[in-house]
């Protein structure tokens, strides 16, 4: 059993050397709706608050307020925003032609063709980014713009293989990224799974590779019948230990008694932020992304939850498990951790059974276990997420009354899951991991920006050795 363990441990630790992240992704203009005085912004890839303020000549905080949102710094592409004034952005004067773009071309080009600046182009045509145009893209220009003698030349069609990124396909095809993710209207571009049909702009049909079939899941001899991860969300682990010591977590208590003690992070400095001038060291854990990977914040790259680098493809545990021949699951009552935009969903096609909603703790093992009552005795692997007991930020503070509560009712749900597993006799077969995600500073609101590297990942498990 040791060595199945370390097996499982290889599994979750997976590789440090990451493969090259996909290309940051510039939006296309945003579209404007025109309601009885009131223009509803559509929102694209890549644009914030600060940038739809900007091309309405209003405040992002007027855009907020109009809006009811919370929290400024969430938006998504496809949201609809009512922007208070009512006005579209300027319009440019005097007539304008069209002008499509070629390979080679830059605004900076453009501009000294059609004597204006690269400025002016990016204003009449909304771009957020004047450095993102892309082969085939249609801009407005100052009069009546020379089209091209070669007309462009057509698209063709791709079909995603495993391995593959925008990046690596945008390569193969001598275009861009940003030109794949307009062309195929992805909302993420960090998030494409293998079958999808992708349409490459500039190229003939005759290029398009044959599509490679996925390999079939390839059973794992022996290993354990089944995996489950299960994460308590925003826990300070200094504060889990205090609970433990006043026995009031009995469950969890009682799982460590008749297995192995907790594992207690030891921080780090070169885990901290390259230029973070936290001055306090508290015991927090990792984040989602590094649980899971196996992967340290240093080796992911991705050091808060408002910079989610993608995790390149075949690396999560859901790939790992799906590609050996398991059920893999998901059962989440905090859903920000797997929105498009994060590091998670790009494993979104490899998970079979999926139960992400901002839903009670309840929710979540009535889910997860009618997950393991449909396996039937089969191989599977689970993950379990109990999400922290508020949504403001965290304004609650990591060792208030609510966060106690919350981990007193993460034990009772955990009660309820060892109940099951004894009862159904699955417990002996199964590798059990409980851990937390990164918490707070001591005492406080905010999230420890120190915090444990991929050797500290996870609290207790019911393998010994």
């Amino acid at each position: 059993m040791n060595r199945l363990i370390r097996c499982v441990a290889m599994a979750l630790a997976l590789s440090v050397l990451l493969a090259g992240l996909a290309s940051p992704v510039g939006s296309a203009p945003g579209s404007d709706l025109q309601a009885q005085g009131t223009t509803v912004h559509i929102v694209q890839w890549g644009e914030s608050l600060t940038i739809i303020a900007g091309r309405y000549g209003v405040t992002a905080a007027s855009i907020a307020q109009a809006n009811g949102l919370y929290n400024p710094n969430f938006i998504y592409a496809g949201q609809s925003l009512v922007i208070p004034t009512g006005a579209a952005p300027t319009a440019p004067s005097g007539p304008t032609g069209t002008y499509v773009v070629q390979r080679g071309d830059t605004l900076n080009i453009l501009a000294a063709r059609f004597g204006t600046t690269a400025t002016q182009l990016a204003s009449i045509n909304g771009l957020w980014n004047p450095n993102f145009i892309y082969v085939g893209q249609v801009l407005k220009v100052p009069g009546n713009a020379p089209q091209p003698s070669t007309p462009p030349t057509t698209s063709c069609t791709y079909w995603v293989k495993r391995g593959d990124t925008l990046t690596t396909i945008a390569l193969q095809y001598r275009t861009t990224v940003w030109a794949l993710a307009i062309a195929n209207n992805l909302a993420n571009p960090s998030f494409i799974w293998v079958g999808q049909q992708l349409t490459i702009p500039g190229c003939s049909q005759g290029s398009a590779p044959v599509p490679t079939p996925a390999p079939t899941p390839v059973p794992v001899a022996g290993g354990p019948k089944a995996v489950i991860l299960i994460v308590w969300d925003g826990t300070q682990r200094a504060h889990l230990r205090e609970m433990l010591n006043a026995d009031q977590l009995p469950n969890l208590s009682a799982f460590v008694a008749e297995n192995q003690p907790l594992t207690w992070p030891v921080i780090k400095s070169q885990t901290c932020r390259p230029g973070s001038e936290a001055g306090y060291r508290t015991e927090t854990g990792p984040g989602n992304s590094a649980v899971a990977t196996g992967l340290g914040y240093e080796g992911m790259g991705n050091w808060t939850n408002d910079d989610p680098h993608p995790i390149p493809d075949g690396r999560t545990l859901w790939e790992w498990f799906k590609a050996r021949g398991y059920a893999t699951g998901i059962v989440s009552s905090k859903d920000e951790p797997f929105w498009p935009s994060t590091t998670l969903n790009n494993a979104r096609g490899e998970i079979d059974y999926w139960q992400v909603s901002h839903q009670p703790q309840s929710w979540v093992t009535d889910n997860a276990l009618a997950f393991i009552r449909a396996q039937a005795g089969g191989r599977f692997f689970l993950w379990i997420h109990y999400r922290e007991p508020d949504s403001i930020g965290h304004g609650l503070g990591e060792n208030s009354a609510e966060y106690t509560q919350g981990l007193v009712v993460d034990d009772q749900e955990f009660g309820r899951l060892l109940a099951e597993l004894k009862a159904r006799s699955l417990l002996g077969d199964t590798v059990l991991i409980l851990t937390t995600d990164h918490g707070f500073n001591e005492g406080g609101m905010q999230h420890d920006t120190c915090t444990a590297d991929n050797k500290d990942l996870f609290l207790a498990v019911n393998k010994k050795g």
